[in-house]
């Protein structure tokens, strides 16, 4: 079983390609198949920080000034309705306060360029994975105010081979499991099951 939580999504959907007769499900949160991922002007302007951190000293020292203020400003805008305590961004600075950690995090951000532009071996066979149809059993969840549509994920099935499901929680943004858990684990308990 693997669950993974957008950028984190991405390992599960390669893992599916890559090694499928080791994985029985994939739960995937906020995060579309590669091969559907659909932007919209409403998305890149909420997804303008992909650009801004392609800027990448500046970047670095955007997101730790003032004591990793941005990280707030993120769950904001990503999670618009969710009225979160300073203690869970706290926790998440905390992490990003180690050395090497923001440029780690921000290391997804940079690949971009080479993994969708590139026209080396390791970028083409990149490509070749992510629009690969996924056979294993997969659930998307998402927040219909978090980064993906309902019409993209209506449109998503068609990047699956095997059993696909979804499901879009109303009134949730883009950090669902930390936003709604009691809608949330629910869900993904009832998805186990079947597999069990």
């Amino acid at each position: 079983i693997v669950i993974g939580h957008d950028w984190g999504a991405l390992p599960g959907y390669a893992m599916a390609q890559l090694i499928p007769n080791y994985m029985t499900t994939l739960v995937t949160l906020d995060m579309a198949h590669p091969r559907s991922l659909q932007f919209s002007l409403k998305t890149v302007w909420k997804g303008r920080h992909i650009l801004t951190y392609q800027l990448k000293q500046r970047a670095v020292a955007h997101v730790k000034r003032n004591g990793f203020a941005h990280l707030d400003e993120i769950y904001r805008r990503w999670s618009p309705n969710w009225d979160f305590e300073e203690q869970e961004t706290a926790v998440v600075k905390q992490a990003f306060s180690h050395p090497g950690r923001v440029e780690a995090a921000l290391g997804y951000y940079w690949s971009f360029k080479a993994d969708f532009r590139g026209k080396d071996e390791r970028a083409a066979k990149s490509r070749a994975i992510s629009s690969a149809k996924t056979t294993v059993s997969t659930l998307c969840i998402v927040g219909d105010w978090g980064g993906i549509s309902a019409k993209q994920m209506a449109a998503t099935p068609a990047a699956f081979s095997g059993n696909y499901e979804y499901t879009i929680l109303p009134n949730v943004g883009h950090f669902l499991h930390r936003e709604a858990p009691e809608q949330f684990y629910p869900l993904l308990a009832e998805f186990l099951d079947n597999f069990q």
